[in-house]
């Protein structure tokens, strides 16, 4: 069961099948918000000055740690060749963490914001020059699949505008900023972007400001989902990314 844009009340019972425990506690004019389990790892404690836990709602989130990271790396398990001067839209799948937020009088501020289990990393790039990503290996699909709770679809466009076949098994989106999107069973959905290759070893990953499948409602406007401390100014969003280093 997903719990994407639900109150987080409906969702406390299925966390815990990740054992992810979340207690909520009425004192006075404040709410008790406890978290233990999940990554970053708790316990996790805050004080809400909240009226009524209807305020609080769970939407996802980038599974990143912004000052470590703010690129996703989606490995293929299955390597995609494009044949030339050609078209392929793919979907993969990409890892999400659930972000806890007030939404009390017309305001969203993220409370609290954890994944199943540690965050991995990878090195894409030689060590001096290279960049820093979070990693995850996905499947590749030609339609749009079924996700866990844990997971995001998103739909990639590449367009192989070189003479040669070519073997993609990497796809870097550059996460900040980008946005997440639901539907009405709490389906989690990420920004489509687009592949455009140029040769054998070099691409661009640009966000393309639309969902994976038309029509499905952003989840929050939440500045793409990073939690909140870490996000940059309006106008320095980082649309695209230069995969200098290999496909």
């Amino acid at each position: 069961m997903v719990f994407y844009g639900r109150r987080l009340t409906e969702a406390i019972e299925v966390l815990k099948q990740s054992k992810i425990s979340i207690m909520l506690a009425n004192k006075g004019p404040l709410i008790y918000y406890r978290r233990t389990g999940g990554f970053p790892e708790g316990p996790v404690e805050k004080a809400l000055g909240l009226s009524s836990l209807d305020d609080l709602v769970i939407c996802p989130v980038h599974s990143v740690q912004p000052e470590v990271s703010t690129y996703l790396l989606l490995r293929l398990r299955t390597p995609f060749i494009i044949p030339p001067r050609s078209t392929a839209t793919i979907y993969l799948k990409a890892p999400v963490a659930a972000g806890v937020y007030v939404t009390a009088n017309g305001e969203q501020r993220l409370v609290d914001y954890f994944g199943p289990s540690v965050f991995k990393y990878a090195l894409y790039g030689p060590p001096a020059v290279g960049q820093v990503c979070r990693f995850y290996i996905t499947d590749i699909f030609s339609e749009v699949p079924e996700a866990g709770p844990w997971e995001a679809v998103t739909k990639v466009v590449v367009e192989n505008t070189s003479d040669n076949y070519v073997e993609i098994r990497n796809v870097i989106y550059p996460i900040v900023y980008a946005q997440f999107y639901i539907d009405n069973m709490g389906n989690a959905y990420l920004e489509t972007s687009k592949l455009s290759i140029t040769s054998s070893n070099v691409g661009v990953v640009e966000l393309r400001n639309e969902p994976p499948i038309s029509g499905l409602p952003t989840c929050l406007k939440t500045e793409g989902g990073l939690p909140l401390p870490f996000l940059k100014p309006a106008g320095e969003k980082i649309a695209k990314f230069l995969m200098e280093f290999g496909l």
